[in-house]
């Protein structure tokens, strides 16, 4: 009995078969985590284009109202002829934009107004929004001086996880 389980063990007739199913598993494993590594990279695509899509739709909001901002400095300077008038009809002018805030200097003849905005965005998921300050200065040096843009910075709040995970006790 010993003779043939000896003979049993040094016959090699599954050998390769073995070194086969071996293989197999270690290309099944393999290809198991390209798979999930292509699919995390591409759902980590997929909310980086959202990201990037809500960036650029509340950048043309800032920018228009930067444009609306600009064109009531110029209509102020073209119609006004003093600096005092200027100061006037630009405060009229800029009583009717939204979501502005501006502050007038105290001196009435020197000083500069100072212009922020912020835009925020429409969808929660992100929390991003853009403030964009602008120094308008009432002396003027030289024609091309109606405004400095001294702030045009992107804020994001932290995300916040409202769930909390609740682990079940497996005992």
């Amino acid at each position: 009995m010993n003779r043939k389980i000896s003979e049993t063990l040094k016959a090699k007739d599954g050998a390769s078969s073995i070194l086969v199913i071996i293989m197999m598993l270690v290309l099944i494993i393999l290809s198991l985590a390209i798979a999930s590594t292509s699919i995390s990279n591409r759902k980590l695509s997929e909310k980086k284009q959202k990201w990037l899509n809500s960036y650029y739709a509340l950048d043309s909001k800032a920018q228009e109202t930067l444009a609306k901002i600009d064109t009531e400095i110029k209509l102020s300077k073209l119609t006004s002829e003093s600096a005092d008038e200027y100061k006037k009809k630009l405060d009229e002018n800029l009583k009717k934009l939204e979501q502005i805030q501006y502050c007038l200097p105290y001196n009435e003849k020197y000083g500069d107004i100072n212009i922020s905005y912020e835009i925020k965005e429409d969808d929660s998921n992100y929390n991003k929004r853009i403030f964009v300050n602008i120094v308008v200065p009432l002396i003027k040096k030289d024609e091309a001086d109606d405004y400095h843009i001294t702030c045009y910075q992107l804020l994001q709040e932290p995300l916040v996880q409202e769930e909390t995970m609740e682990f079940e006790n497996p005992f």
